[in-house]
């Protein structure tokens, strides 16, 4: 893009006209935003065109459409300014010009804008880069020509300027090349239309709230399951379950109700770099409609075999299966909540789901707490622990909630009161066949010395300790975060949030995909000591399910590869057509802002 030449009085004038075309410009851009999403929802609805009918949709427009007017009037008035060569209309221009980046940016994120807002955000990036030339700036600051100088109000017919609208043309040209550029080689933005990865990601739900436990959690939206209808208007009652408190409550919704689906953001450069890797949340084309794009979680690479064993990926190897353990970022954000003391507000809720024994344990509110005794005193939590989903409707088809899940988290901060003894977390698990007639029970267990005395704090396995540490202890009196986590056929121990001990181990469900948890359970023991409990919380992993699926294993060919969704039970992916061509791969989702509307919803969160 050539840059004006001539004396101080050309430049200025040339700059001038540049800048105020291109205020004007995307001014009219971010008024047409609002105008462009409604038109954008109207054509997917079908029917007359309602604003009612928009709901949520509707205001957001209208929210930003108020926004890009009071942008697109800062625009006219700093492009007047700058024509006159104001000092004041140069600061107004690159203050809002700063605006301008943000709010495109959220346009294509949270609103779909995709066209509209991607020009916006382009064409304002380029206006700060016009605007911190130190050429413009100067030319800016010098002062106007006398009234009867010759060339202050005319155009230099000698070539120093090259004319209002080529200016801004070429200004134009490069912000619709940048915003092609972009979408289409290094970053697009999605909206998550079903709940195949839920919770990770989620459709279009309901914000539901536990009326028991005032747990709050998404809850998917199955317009094939009886919708509002074309109308859109009355009123749906259904039941949900809490995966939390594990009681079921009513709610009655409307068409209001409804939230749309997570809103994300797409790398597409990325695997030009590097190869995909497993556990990736990955965007492709759907291989039997190359038009629709669908999300899931990689989990086979090319030339891979996998087999899905009590709810685990397996790959063969030179010997066999192995298990693919979840990389420590993966693991920490697939555990889903089972049961969460901090949530809940009646004691009674507590006592019911742990049963504390009389004599040693007092509940006060959400917490628990052991008097010193002889011996020890356990809390047990009194709940299957199986694969349930909050955000699946109940009554909704096969699988939600029916298998026993093992791989499990439990976590509490522990104040110890004495001055010796052990507290024991545990999950116990009982593995076994398809007919009953073989079984196999494990008890995996962290023990905690307290004070200075014996055993120290350890690792067991079925009783024997595997893993110890002779320096690690707790304090009395101090209160500490303690985790115990067995999940991919790994055992760890976290204390205030760092591993402190670990093992990797194989069992039966290793050897044969008929194998399966048919009994798991939580537990968390007082040895001598007695002490406080806060913030008890146990989570499960996701677990990934067979039902319907004559196929237990997989085979990847070069150059493909094969996907799950995290919502396991609900989820449409490979299990069902197999693998994707690398061809089909669009990149790598690595961003939500869901909604990013400040002041009403703000969520932005890194997908892994």
């Amino acid at each position: 893009m050539g840059e004006p030449t001539g004396d101080a009085a050309d430049v200025g004038r040339a700059w001038s006209r540049r800048l105020a075309g291109s205020c004007t410009f995307l001014g009219l851009v971010l008024i047409l935003a609002p105008i462009y999403q409604v038109w954008e929802r109207h054509e997917e609805a079908g029917g007359p065109l309602r604003l009612a009918d928009l709901g949520a949709a509707t205001r957001t427009a209208l929210a930003l459409g108020a926004l890009a007017l009071a942008l697109g009037a800062g625009y006219l008035t700093a492009g007047y300014a700058l024509a006159a060569r104001r000092r004041w209309g140069m600061r107004l221009a690159v203050a809002l010009a700063a605006v301008a980046v943000p709010v495109g940016v959220h346009a294509v994120v949270a609103l779909g804008y995709r066209v509209v807002g991607t020009l916006a955000a382009a064409h304002g990036a380029w206006l700060l880069l016009v605007l911190s030339r130190g050429r413009v700036r100067e030319a800016l600051r010098e002062p106007r020509q006398a009234a009867g100088d010759p060339v202050a109000g005319e155009d230099a017919g000698d070539g120093t300027s090259p004319g209002w609208f080529r200016d801004n043309l070429e200004g134009i040209v490069v912000a619709v090349a940048l915003a092609i550029i972009i979408r289409h080689f290094a970053m697009e933005a999605f909206v998550i239309p079903t709940g195949s990865m839920a919770p990770t990601l989620s459709g279009e739900h309901l914000e539901a709230e536990c009326p028991h436990c005032e747990f709050r959690f998404h809850v998917g939206y199955d317009a094939d399951r009886g919708g509002f209808g074309r109308d859109g208007r009355g009123t749906l009652h259904s039941q949900f379950l809490c995966t939390n408190c594990n009681r079921l409550f009513d709610v009655s919704y409307t068409l209001r109700s409804l939230q749309g689906g997570h809103k994300i953001l797409v790398n597409k450069f990325i695997y030009h770099l590097e190869e995909p890797r497993r556990w990736d949340v990955v965007v492709f084309k759907y291989p039997e409609d190359t038009r629709r794009n669908f999300i899931k979680r990689l989990v086979g690479l090319p030339g891979e075999t996998l087999s899905i064993r009590n709810g685990d990926i397996y790959i063969r190897d030179g010997t066999g299966y192995g298990i693919a353990r979840k990389p420590a970022e993966v693991q920490r954000a697939t555990w889903l909540a089972v049961f969460d003391a901090a949530r809940v507000r009646d004691p009674e809720l507590v006592r019911q789901s742990w049963e504390p024994p009389p004599g040693r344990w007092t509940v006060e509110g959400n917490r628990l707490r052991a008097a010193p005794g002889d011996g020890a005193t356990t809390l047990r939590l009194h709940r299957p622990l199986k694969d349930a989903y909050g955000y699946n409707l109940l009554g909704a088809p096969s699988g939600n909630g029916v298998h026993t899940v093992a791989d499990l988290r439990v976590g509490a901060l522990l104040t110890p009161a004495g001055e010796q003894g052990a507290i024991r977390l545990a999950i116990e698990e009982e593995i076994g066949d398809r007919t009953g007639e073989a079984r196999f029970p494990h008890r995996h267990e962290a023990r905690l010395r307290v004070g200075p005395g014996d055993p120290p704090t350890a690792l067991l396995r079925d009783g024997v300790a595997v893993v110890q540490d002779e320096g690690l202890r707790l304090e009395p009196g101090r209160a500490r975060r303690v985790e115990l986590s067995n999940a991919d056929n790994r055992l760890s121990l976290a204390v205030d949030g760092r591993e402190a001990l670990w093992l990797e181990y194989e069992d039966e469900s290793d050897r044969d995909v008929s194998y399966h948890t048919r009994r798991s359970a939580v537990e968390l023991t007082f040895n001598w000591v007695g002490g406080l409990v806060e913030d008890l919380r146990v989570e499960r992993d996701i677990h990934y399910t067979l039902d319907s699926f004559r196929d237990d294993r997989w085979e990847v060919p070069a150059d493909s590869y094969l996907v799950l969704g995290d919502n396991s039970p609900h989820s449409q992916d490979s299990r069902r057509w197999g693998t994707f061509r690398r061809e089909n791969l669009v990149g790598r989702a690595f961003l939500v802002f869901w909604p990013a509307i400040p002041f009403y919803d703000w969520q932005v969160q890194r997908i892994r």
